[in-house]
This record gives C-alpha cells, sequence and structure tokens, in this order.
C-alpha cells in the first residue's frame, strides 16, 4: 500500500491520513513542501488504498476500498472523474512521467488485471490479465508501454498500447529498441 506520494518536482505531498477515535474513512490532505501549509484536503466516501499526485497534470489519484479510483483536480479541488473496472481494490498506481496514463493494479491475488487510464478523458485505455498474480510494474514515460512482472514467471511481460489509429492505418508501426530483438523472450532469472 502506498499512502503517500510526492510530485516528481518536489512541491506537493499527498497522505491519506485517518483522525484518531474517528470512525468516518481516512481523508487526503496536500501540503506544499516548501511552504508546509496545507493546500488541499478531501474526504472520499471509502477509505483509500493508495494514492498517487501529478504536478504536470495537475492531479491527485486514490484507489478506495470500494474498488473505484478517484481523479481529483489539484488546483480546483473538485473530482475529475470517478473510474470503474477493478473487482478488488488497486493497491497500486504507478503513473507516466508525464502524468497523463497511470496503471492501477493489486498485489493481492485476488484480481490479476492491470489497467491503464487516462487522466485527461477519465477513461480506461487498455487491459491486461496475466495467468498469475502481478509482482512489479512500471510505465513508460508517455504511458504507451508498460513492463510487468508476474510470479512464477521467469520472463518480463512488455506491452504496447495501440491506439485504433495506428491499428487501422496503412502505416507500419515503428520498432520500438532494437529491430533484431522484437520477439526475444529474455530470461531475467540468472545474473550476468
Amino acid at each position: 500500500m502506498n499512502i503517500a506520494a510526492i510530485t516528481k518536482n518536489g512541491v506537493y505531498i499527498v497522505c491519506a491520513v485517518k483522525e484518531l477515535d474517528d470512525p468516518a474513512p481516512n481523508f487526503l490532505i496536500v501540503y506544499d513542501i516548501h511552504t508546509g501549509l496545507l493546500f488541499k484536503k478531501w474526504k472520499p466516501n471509502t477509505n483509500t488504498i493508495c494514492v498517487a499526485i501529478s504536478s504536470e497534470s495537475k492531479v491527485v489519484i486514490n484507489s478506495c476500498e470500494d474498488c473505484y479510483i478517484q481523479v481529483w483536480d489539484l488546483t480546483t479541488g473538485s473530482c475529475r472523474f470517478t473510474l470503474k473496472g477493478h473487482r478488488s481494490p488497486a493497491d497500486i498506481i504507478s503513473q507516466s512521467e508525464n502524468g497523463q496514463r497511470f496503471v492501477s493494479f493489486s498485489k493481492n491475488g485476488i484480481e490479476n488485471t492491470i489497467r491503464l487510464w487516462d487522466v485527461s478523458i477519465g477513461s480506461q485505455l487498455a487491459c491486461y490479465t496475466p495467468d498469475s498474480c502481478i509482482t512489479a510494474c512500471v510505465i513508460s514515460e508517455e504511458g504507451e508501454r508498460v513492463a510487468l512482472a508476474v510470479k512464477g514467471r521467469e520472463t518480463i511481460i512488455a506491452l504496447s498500447l495501440k491506439s485504433y489509429n495506428n491499428a487501422h492505418s496503412n502505416k507500419t508501426p515503428s520498432i520500438y529498441g532494437s529491430e533484431e530483438r522484437q520477439g526475444i523472450t529474455f530470461d531475467v532469472s540468472k545474473s550476468g
């Protein structure tokens, strides 16, 4: 669980906090690190499982115990989107460098699906369900590629998002990395 996150530029920090002796769900607070002042505060209807924050896209993202993901506007404080799709609360949110996309998944093994979202339109772009539990994941800078590790598997799974326009165009898709390595499975279980 990641119930605190800091912006890439180090200006803001978001935390999910709970007041002592209060049965209400935890809430989100954002502080300006440079001044130490409270910047924003939100009280979602259910407990937050994990959070992420981006000064690039000006959002705070929280995954809730009711399986929804909320995208909050860092400037206005309003909820931009409530995203649906998970059957189990996502306990991991990983954002692209530009803050426009993020992946969410659960390491608990109840739901093995990883979902890719776009924060600018509040929409799921893709989902992938491996055979077993996801143990680690990273999203590329622009949010079009995802690499993940899966329990019991010695190789990394690399995924690329293909847009509808790219899938139906006559253009040859660009090759990522070295062309002679396309389609090769790499064994990462051995060092050296």
